[in-house]
């Protein structure tokens, strides 16, 4: 294929992702749509063979090129270089809800409930509501934008052209603000508000028909593991609603399901839904609310939409239910939307806060932090209880492998209550469970158990509560969970004896001393995956360990013990999988490797290892071991940009690409935040940066929702959204630029870019928990850009730690003097200042 047939391809398919600005989003039927985009990039050559390599030009912005140029890229520069993905399911949910409430891009929006209910799961019947214009009647266009309004809020705003008329609608979603649990009738409305205009010259004659339906969610539609090919319309045929109208009311068994609020010479009745043509061809039961409108040229009009979430899930008794119903008909779009933004900016205020002077970094920080409050939700019978969901597609499975990310960010945010309540979950469960699935282990007995039965599932338990611990100091919650804690110890101590064995020769074998073979992830392969397991079970055993010491609770010796044996055995398998693969950088993850192709995913499980801690940046070992790792993906086409898990390499056993082309599909966010973390401790900061801004401008939807998966050229394959872990890894990792917690110390700014050193610019991240104690950080520039202030603290620590803080002068200058709290200090260097003990509290000015 022509280089220049293939940028011009590749810049038609990505040109979706510059469309940011409401102008671009309304310009007549001449603009391009990312659809026909698409089949215009599938008649490339290459393409066609199934096969896609980044244009060459992407290799000046690959890590060790922005490294080696001293380069920081921006957000600017990275915008459009490759597919950015479309959203398809934006969270409007409450703050720990009882249910996910979600916006399609047709405007559908799906009220799930997440309750149990004695241990069992939620009746899979689903409440939705979805708008259809037009005689025939269809369903707004997936392959519209929709916007994130007011700085990352859970407040869409959508925009969208269709039968000759400008069409807006915003949608929220707001409770009342008095709740008595168990009645959820009228406790949560959805607000939606549709603003049509005529752009035209002549009258505008508009039909339009608003849907209700409660049907399998599966009827619905949702993205999971394919391209994203709009919606199925049968649940609005097989689960529409038989609704009664009163005025502007519509009522379903007696219940109000939606008040209408619109212009006097609009009139809602209901009636025959009109026929319609592929895709969205469908003929409900039953007559749906109809509106007909006529707009003068330049024209507009307003209709507000009130959902009251009454489905059959819920009940009220006859004197509640009229009080709840009085109130929602005195409630004020106005005054709701505004109830809806306090809620959220003072739930923000909670915890660690971060600013810093890039707003789109800012807008994805909140975004996340309220995703990471709306993906876990609460039960009807306790409220001292979080279910770790890891996202709406699986709205009752929950992964520790993924949780524990979630849990150790709230209380990196001091958001201690909420990790607890995650660890409630988990502990509860301990002592009644199906065990790890294919594992030759002796016992359940003491072992933690998630939806899927990873193997490291009880150790990566283990160090959620040990990391609670040591950032929440939280002494009393230790002593409660330590029969808990110790049941978990003793299952890893007593599985790690069974392959404690020696072979004919009496040498240990390969696998000594680690966890016995099981599945590692949700594959179904079985072996001693000493990477993705043994390793995070280490950590956890370690960090467990560390919280009982500290707390100065005395544990049995041989648990003392296990925390350095385990290590060892890791070591040395370490070094035996350096000679597995003779004349080749792969270091295999699996003790026992096949001859051929490895049947799993390697990049993230050997980056996972190496940030377990059990093995110092600084040695030998790890320096061998990351030269290999990082010269692998680094070559052959693997890395692009700061992405790199592509998941076709030719060590998976499915050489089949699961987008349809091969080299195009990447698994994002959990591999980058493991390689960005040893970045920030390398001192590589530029590379650091790239992998953050990739993430920002490449994984995030329009909505800065996060997604497990994105194509480089489809923006439509972009399956399980939203992806909670991945929100929680990112708030981490933006933190972490400015604060880099490690085991040794406390390091400073090893991953701010120039731009915000420049002349009077400024920053801060304030009361971030660490291991060290809750950290602030403040840092300001002059007008001449020459002189920098700074403060930090460190409150509730254990005592002084050793550190540095990284300052890049945006022109290269070196540092000349600094002084600490008024005082000269000599122990700088060029771009770093540096300490054997930090002090609690200090003040420094720097002069370049």
């Amino acid at each position: 294929m022509n280089k220049a047939t293939h940028q011009d391809a590749l810049d038609a398919i990505t040109r979706r992702a510059m469309l940011k600005a409401p102008e671009g989003l309304t310009r007549g039927d001449k603009q391009k749509t990312p659809e026909e985009m698409w089949r215009g990039f599938k008649t490339c050559e290459g393409i066609r063979r199934g096969e896609y390599s980044p244009p060459p030009g992407l290799q000046s912005l690959a890590p060790e090129s922005v490294a080696r140029r001293r380069h920081d890229v921006t957000l600017a520069e990275l915008d459009g270089l490759i597919a950015h993905p479309a959203v398809f399911h934006t969270p409007l949910q409450e703050k720990a809800d009882y249910a996910f409430c979600q916006l399609h891009p047709n405007l559908t929006v799906l009220r799930i409930d997440g309750r149990v209910r004695g241990g069992r799961p939620p009746d899979p019947g689903v409440f939705g509501t979805g708008l259809a214009i037009g005689n025939p009647a269809r369903f707004p266009d997936y392959l519209h934008e929709a916007l994130n309004a007011h700085r990352g809020l859970p407040i869409v705003t959508t925009r969208w052209n269709q039968n000759g008329a400008e069409f807006t609608a915003e949608c929220f979603v707001v409770g009342a603000d008095e709740e008595s649990p168990g009645t959820f009738c009228y406790n949560r409305v959805l607000w939606e508000r549709l603003t049509v205009r005529n752009p035209g010259r002549r009258i505008l004659r508009q039909q339009l028909f608003k849907c209700f339906a409660i049907a399998p969610r599966a009827a619905f539609g949702w993205c999971n593991y394919g391209r994203f090919n709009g919606y199925p319309t049968g649940a609005w045929a097989s689960g529409s609603l038989r609704l009664e109208q009163s005025g502007h009311e519509l009522y379903h068994n007696g219940r109000m399901i939606c008040r209408v609020d619109c212009p006097p010479n609009v009139a809602l009745r209901l009636g025959k839904f009109p026929g319609n043509a592929h895709p969205d061809s469908f003929k409900p039961k039953e007559k749906v609310p109809c509106f007909s409108l006529e707009l003068a040229p330049g024209a507009s009009l307003q209709l507000t939409f009130r959902t009251c979430f009454a489905d059959r899930f819920w009940s009220a008794s006859g004197r509640q239910a009229v009080r709840r119903l009085r109130a929602v008909r005195r409630l004020r779009y106005e005054r709701e939307r505004a109830k809806c933004i306090r809620r959220w900016e003072l739930i923000l205020k909670r915890g660690a806060q971060l600013r810093v002077p890039e707003p789109r970094v800012m807008n994805a920080w909140r975004a996340q932090v309220i995703s990471l409050h709306q993906m876990h939700h609460r039960f009807v019978e306790t409220d001292d209880v979080l279910f770790p969901s890891q996202g709406s597609v699986w709205p009752m499975a929950a992964w520790v492998g993924e949780a524990r990310h979630c849990a150790d960010t709230f209380d990196q945010l001091g958001l201690h209550a909420e990790a607890a309540k995650i660890i409630e979950y988990f502990t509860r469960k301990q002592i009644d469970w199906s065990g790890p699935e294919k594992a030759e282990i002796s016992t359940l007995s003491g072992a933690f158990d998630s939806n899927c039965n990873w193997m490291q599932d009880t150790g990566c338990m283990l160090g959620v509560m040990g990391r609670h611990y040591l950032l929440s100091g939280d002494r009393e919650w230790l002593k409660a969970k330590t029969a808990s804690a110790l049941m978990a110890m003793e299952w890893i101590h007593l599985q790690r004896q069974l392959t404690k064995v020696k072979d004919a020769h009496g040498r240990p074998v390969r696998h000594y001393g680690l966890l016995p073979s099981a599945r590692a992830t949700d594959t179904e392969e079985r072996g001693y995956f000493y990477a993705f397991t043994d390793c995070p079970s280490w950590n956890g055993l370690h960090q467990i360990v560390k919280a009982f010491q500290r707390a100065g609770i005395k544990l049995p010796e041989h648990l003392q013990d296990e925390v350095d044996d385990y290590r060892r055995c890791l070591q040395r398998m370490f070094r035996i999988a350096l000679t597995l693969r003779p004349g080749s950088d792969l270091v295999p993850h699996v003790v026992y490797p096949p001859k051929g192709p490895i049947p799993w995913a390697w990049a993230g499980s050997m980056l996972i290892a190496l940030n377990a801690g059990m093995t110092p940046v600084g040695s030998a070992l790890f320096r061998e071991l990351y030269r290999r790792i990082d010269r692998r993906l680094s070559t052959g086409g693997r890395q692009l940009l700061g992405l790199c898990n592509r998941l076709d390499d030719e060590q998976l056993t499915d050489s089949a690409p699961r987008c349809g082309i091969k080299g195009a599909e990447y698994y994002v966010i959990a591999v980058e935040y493991e390689r960005y973390r040893i970045y920030l401790e390398r001192h590589e900061p530029e590379k650091a940066l790239l992998t953050l801004y990739s993430l920002i401008a490449f994984c995030l939807t329009d909505t800065l929702q996060t997604t497990e998966r994105i194509s480089a050229i489809d923006p439509y394959w972009a399956p399980v959204q939203v992806n909670p872990s991945g929100s929680a890894r990112l708030i981490t990792m933006i933190a972490e630029a400015i604060i880099f917690e490690r085991e040794q110390g406390l390091f400073f700014l090893r991953g701010v870019p120039r731009a915000w050193l420049e002349p009077l610019q400024s920053f801060s991240l304030r009361d971030w928990k660490t291991e060290h104690g809750a950290v602030s950080c403040a840092i300001r520039v002059d007008h001449t850009g020459d002189r920098m202030t700074g403060e930090i603290t460190i409150t509730a620590g254990r005592g002084p730690v050793a550190g540095d803080i990284l300052l890049r002068h945006p022109g290269a200058k070196p540092i000349k003097k600094v002084r600490i709290n008024g005082r000269a200090y000599r122990h700088f260097t060029s771009d770093r200042i540096l300490f054997q003990r930090l002090p609690a509290g200090m003040k420094f000015e720097v002069e370049f």
